[in-house]
C-alpha cells in the first residue's frame, strides 16, 4: 500500500494522502469527525495528529503507525461491511480437497461434489483456509442423504492424522452437526452426542457461519432459518468439512447470504 506525503500550510508537518479506495477515504472522515485524531488529510481542514515537531526524517514512523492503525481498524471496520461479496467469492471458490479426503470419497464438477458409496464415516476437508479476519459464510447442499452425512469445520492436521475416519466426536478435530440433530466436536464433552441442533434431509441447505475473532460457528437450515452455535478454539487453522457415509452426496452451494 502506498502513501502521498504532502505538506499542509507552510509548516514542516506532513499527512498522508492515500490512494485508497473511496469507502476507506470516508471512514477516516468519519473517525476524525468522532475523534478528532486521524492520519490522514482529506479535506483543506487539518485534524489533530499525534505526533508533533517532525520533519522528513520521522516520516517513517509516521508511515508505521498508519499501517498499524489500518491493521487494527480499518479491517475490523470496513471489512464487515464488504462480507456479502467477501462470502460470495469464498463461497465461489471453494473446493472439495482432492488430497485431503478419505481415499474412497469421490470429488467430482471441479471440486463442487462430493459422494461416498460405502461405508463408513469418511471425513473430506476442503481446500480453502477459513478467513481469520472476517465473519465469512459457506453453504453445503444436501444432494442425497444415503446412511447419514455431518457438515462442519475442523483442524486439518489433526483430521489427517487419524486418517479422514470417523473424524468427530472429542479429541479428533472437527465441529459438526449431524443430520439427525446431534453435535459431534472436538473439545466440548456436555454437547457431544447431544441432540441439540436441528435436522437436515435431501434437498436441504445448510449455511456454515464462523467467525474465528469470535471464536463460534453458527449452522443456519435456509428454509426454516433453524439454527444452532457453538464455541470453537481458533488456535489453528480450520477449514470447511464433510463427513459422509453410505450412498451420501454433498454439493458446495453459492446461496449463502442474500
Amino acid at each position: 500500500m502506498e502513501f502521498l506525503l504532502i505538506q499542509y500550510n507552510y509548516f514542516h508537518r506532513f499527512f498522508f494522502l492515500s490512494s485508497l479506495k473511496n469507502d476507506l477515504v470516508r471512514w477516516f472522515e468519519q473517525r476524525a469527525q468522532k475523534t478528532q485524531t486521524c492520519y490522514i488529510i482529506y479535506t483543506k481542514s487539518p485534524y489533530k495528529m499525534p505526533f508533533t515537531n517532525f520533519d522528513l526524517i520521522n516520516c517513517s514512523r509516521i508511515e508505521e503507525q498508519l499501517k498499524i492503525l489500518l491493521k487494527e481498524n480499518f479491517l475490523n471496520e470496513i471489512q464487515p461491511q464488504l462480507n456479502p461479496t467477501q462470502e460470495l467469492q469464498f463461497s465461489q471458490q471453494l473446493t472439495f480437497s482432492t488430497t485431503y479426503k478419505f481415499k474412497s470419497c469421490s470429488v467430482t464438477q471441479n471440486g463442487k461434489v462430493i459422494e461416498n458409496n460405502t461405508g463408513g464415516w469418511y471425513c473430506c476437508m476442503c481446500d480453502q483456509i477459513i478467513p481469520k479476519n472476517n465473519l465469512i459464510q459457506f453453504a453445503f447442499k444436501i444432494i442425497k442423504l444415503g446412511s447419514g452425512i455431518m457438515i462442519g469445520i475442523g483442524f486439518r492436521d489433526i483430521v489427517q492424522s487419524i486418517g479422514y475416519f470417523n473424524c468427530f466426536s472429542i479429541g479428533r478435530g472437527t465441529y459438526n452437526i449431524h443430520n439427525s440433530g446431534y453435535c459431534q466436536n472436538h473439545d466440548q464433552q456436555d454437547k457431544d452426542s447431544k441432540q441439540i441442533a436441528f435436522q437436515f434431509s435431501t434437498n436441504d441447505i445448510i449455511i456454515v457461519e464462523v467467525d474465528i475473532e469470535k471464536k463460534y460457528v453458527k449452522w443456519i437450515k435456509q428454509s426454516t432459518n433453524e439454527s444452532f452455535t457453538l464455541a470453537i478454539h481458533t488456535s489453528k487453522e480450520l477449514y470447511p468439512c464433510v463427513h459422509i457415509i453410505n450412498k451420501s452426496k454433498v454439493e458446495i452451494s453459492n446461496q449463502v447470504i442474500k
